[in-house]
């Protein structure tokens, strides 16, 4: 995926919770579930509620009750937003694992056909 659909995609959560421009609206992933452009747009999501949230609770003159809310909120999100990320790390980590073992499989191909052939050269060039 390129530097640029992600862009898009981030946009696109921006542009969705600025429809409403509310921490509690509601919203509709436009991506296939199970995509890395769902799971994107998922993390856009949290990251710009949260940073809505995190400019409310700021305010010097909020309730404390009301603080405190926001702040459960903020509490809350950030477990989600982890627990995405995680996921999100377990999805490139699968990529690169099945990249990593074909390469893996490759050098070892390529190095024990290198090691045998060079053995059989000395083999074949050694006096008997």
């Amino acid at each position: 995926m390129k530097a640029k659909t992600c862009n898009n995609i981030f946009e696109k959560a921006i542009d969705y919770y600025h429809i409403n421009n509310e921490v509690d609206s509601s919203y509709s992933n436009p991506f296939k579930k199970e995509t890395l452009e769902f799971l994107l747009f998922e993390k856009c999501w949290i990251d710009t509620v949260q940073w809505h949230l995190e400019d409310i609770i700021r305010d010097p003159n909020i309730d404390p009750v009301e603080a405190l809310k926001i702040k459960r909120t903020i509490d809350s999100s950030n477990q989600k937003r982890t627990d995405l990320v995680e996921f999100i790390d377990g999805y490139f980590l699968d990529i690169f694992i099945c990249t990593i073992t074909n390469i893996s499989r490759w050098f070892y191909i390529l190095l024990t056909s290198y090691g045998s052939s060079r053995y059989s050269c000395l083999l074949y060039t050694s006096p008997s």
